[in-house]
C-alpha cells in the first residue's frame, strides 16, 4: 500500500507533502507546498505543518539537495505554522507570514515575489481568520487558498469575519475568472474549479446567513439557533465552531443593519 506521506509532483513547480495530522479540523492532514521551478537551486515551502519530526525530514528530503530559502505561511494556526521555526533553523530559510515575529518577515497583499524561479503575488484573504493569505502563481494558474477555501466541507469563520469571508470568496472567484482556475488548498483536495468552488461555497454563505436572520428575527437564541442549523455537527470542539460562525453572522447583521448597507445575504 502506497504511503500517503510520500511527494506528489502536482505540476512542473508545485510538490504536495500531506503532513501526518489527520484530525476532524485538518481532513487527512495539512497541505504542505514545495514551489520552485525544474531548474532552480532554490525552493519555497508553503505551511509546513506541524512540528512533527517525521514531516520535517520528508520535507528536508523533498528539496532534492536544492537550498529551502523561504517558508510561507497561509495563516498563524498551529497546524500550518508549528513546523516554521523549526524548519528555518534546519535550513536557514526566512518565514514569511502576515504576523511576523522576531526573524520573520511580514508580508501584505498585493506584493510580489519570487519562489524558487515561479513569481507569486500575495493576496489578503481574511475570513478563516483575520491574517490569512493567498498566494497567486499566475503564470501557472494557481492560488494556494490555505484555510479559507477548503477542498472539502466548510471552514470555520473567525469571530466577526464573516462580512470579510463573503468579499474574500468573491475575490476569489474573480481571480479564477481573471486566469487562475486552480486553487490549492490547506487541507482537503485541489479544487481543479477554484471559480466554481467559491461561487458555491459563497451561495452557501449567503444561504446560512439567510437562515440564520429567519430564526433571529423568530426570536431564537444564538444556541437555539446552532442546535437547529448544526444538529449534524456532535464533535465537540467543531460544534463550538458552529456557534461562533452563528455569532459571527449575527455580528454582520447587525453591522449591516446600523451602517444600513445593502444586505449581501439574501438568496
Amino acid at each position: 500500500m502506497t504511503s500517503p506521506y510520500k511527494v506528489q509532483q502536482i505540476t512542473p513547480n508545485v510538490a504536495l507533502l500531506l503532513a501526518p495530522n489527520p484530525s476532524a479540523w485538518t481532513l487527512e492532514g495539512t497541505n504542505t507546498w514545495i514551489v520552485g521551478t525544474p531548474g532552480s537551486s532554490e525552493r519555497a515551502v508553503i505551511d509546513p505543518g506541524p512540528a512533527d519530526e517525521g514531516h520535517l525530514d520528508r520535507i528536508m528530503a523533498a528539496l532534492g539537495g536544492r537550498d529551502l530559502s523561504q517558508i510561507w505561511l497561509t495563516h498563524s494556526h498551529g497546524d500550518h505554522a508549528e513546523a516554521a521555526d523549526p524548519l528555518a533553523e534546519r535550513s536557514g530559510a526566512t518565514v514569511y507570514t502576515a504576523r511576523a515575529r522576531d526573524g520573520q518577515v511580514r508580508v501584505a497583499g498585493g506584493e510580489r515575489y519570487v519562489l524558487g524561479g515561479v513569481p507569486m503575488l500575495v493576496h489578503a484573504i481574511p475570513g478563516h481568520t483575520v491574517d490569512s493569505l493567498g498566494f497567486e502563481l499566475e503564470e501557472d494558474g494557481v492560488v494556494f487558498t490555505g484555510d479559507t477555501l477548503l477542498g472539502r466541507g466548510s471552514t470555520a469563520v473567525g469571530m466577526g469575519l464573516m462580512g470579510e469571508m463573503l468579499t474574500t470568496l468573491a475575490r476569489l472567484e474573480a481571480l479564477a475568472a481573471a486566469g487562475s482556475g486552480r486553487g490549492f488548498p490547506g487541507h482537503g483536495e485541489i479544487l481543479e474549479d477554484l471559480g466554481t468552488a467559491a461561487a458555491s461555497r459563497l451561495a452557501s454563505r449567503r444561504r446560512r446567513i439567510a437562515d440564520v436572520e429567519g430564526r433571529a428575527r423568530a426570536g431564537a437564541s444564538v444556541d437555539e439557533i446552532t442546535d437547529e442549523l448544526y444538529a449534524h455537527v456532535a464533535e465537540p470542539s467543531l460544534r463550538m465552531a458552529a456557534r461562533h460562525t452563528v455569532v459571527s453572522i449575527l455580528k454582520y447583521l447587525d453591522a449591516a443593519a446600523q451602517d444600513g448597507s445593502v444586505a449581501t445575504h439574501q438568496r
